[in-house]
């Protein structure tokens, strides 16, 4: 039961944030009645990189779309970061969330390209260097070399707000010009013309973290968190069940949770197992949640 009750409590307070990471990854093997075992399952992870209280959320679902967004994210305003996935459309249309896509996925999108070129023998290094896909990173590039530049300079979100404005935007500009001139006269059936009509379909999600001086220009901090469910997943291969996906998801919560709070997640799980018994108040349990404990009062001395 307590699980349950501090599940809910994340989930509730992802209603009460205003900027938001999440990102999903398929899982496998659920036995559930009138579904195949191959048929993919999901779990969906979400991430609140707030300074004061960060916390990730995992959550199983036995499908991907839209419904279980709209569930996950119902009464949610604010900046949210996704993929380009169909289920996050709607995100678009709401007026009080400002959707922003990926540009890691984007610029991914390119990368393949280049290898790709660099493996036939009669492409030249000059030619490459010239091609429409280099000249597309080197735009994406200068953008990340100057976001990694702002945040060395450790400057506050409305200096990082103000320098976006004046060096970002016009860079941007430049370099939508570049890929819309180009588009037309790309072959559709091309990887190159997948990766521009990427871009230029989801401009305004990729552009839209220059309105924010906090925001990021991709998602990449919630995929680092799934790494961990990844490599995890290489070991059990499998949950038996929804309720074995579920409870592993409720799990991943808390683990992940502790670790952004600088926690040790051992040290946590041993500490809210052993106070679980005198835990009978809403207070009680929040006072468990991960961003009120110190690494002091869950140290194996503590306990």
């Amino acid at each position: 039961m307590f699980l349950i009750i501090i599940n809910l409590l994340y989930h509730k307070r992802i209603c009460q944030k205003s900027l938001f990471f999440i990102f999903f990854v398929d899982q496998f093997g659920i036995k559930e009645a009138g579904r195949s075992s191959q048929t993919e399952s999901h779990m969906y992870f979400a991430e609140s990189p707030s300074a004061s209280q960060p916390f990730v959320y995992c959550e199983y679902s036995p499908n991907r779309n839209s419904a279980k967004a709209k569930e996950l994210l119902a009464g949610f305003s604010g900046y949210i970061q996704t993929d380009s996935h169909g289920t996050y459309e709607y995100l678009g249309k709401k007026k009080d969330v400002i959707h922003l896509h990926c540009f890691a996925h984007a610029r991914r999108n390119f990368f393949k390209i280049l290898k790709k070129l660099d493996t036939e023998k009669t492409n030249t290094k000059s030619k490459i260097k010239g091609s429409i896909t280099a000249a597309s990173l080197r735009f994406i590039q200068a953008l990340y070399k100057k976001e990694k530049r702002w945040r060395k300079q450790n400057l506050t979100p409305e200096q990082i707000y103000e320098k976006r404005q004046k060096e970002s935007i016009p860079l941007l500009n430049s370099f939508h010009k570049f890929l819309k001139e180009r588009h037309k006269k790309i072959p559709e059936d091309s990887d190159l013309y997948q990766a521009v009509n990427y871009c230029l379909k989801h401009w305004k999600g990729l552009t839209n973290y220059t309105r924010d001086g906090r925001l990021d220009m991709d998602n990449n901090s919630i995929e680092r968190q799934i790494k961990h469910y990844a490599v995890g997943r290489k070991n059990w291969l499998f949950s038996v069940s929804p309720t074995g996906a579920t409870t592993t998801a409720i799990y991943y919560t808390f683990v992940l949770s502790a670790k952004v709070n600088g926690l040790s997640p051992l040290n946590y799980l041993k500490y809210i197992f052993r106070k679980i018994p005198t835990a009978k108040t809403l207070e009680d349990h929040l006072a468990l949640l991960p961003w009120n404990l110190t690494p002091e009062q869950i140290s194996q001395k503590a306990i």
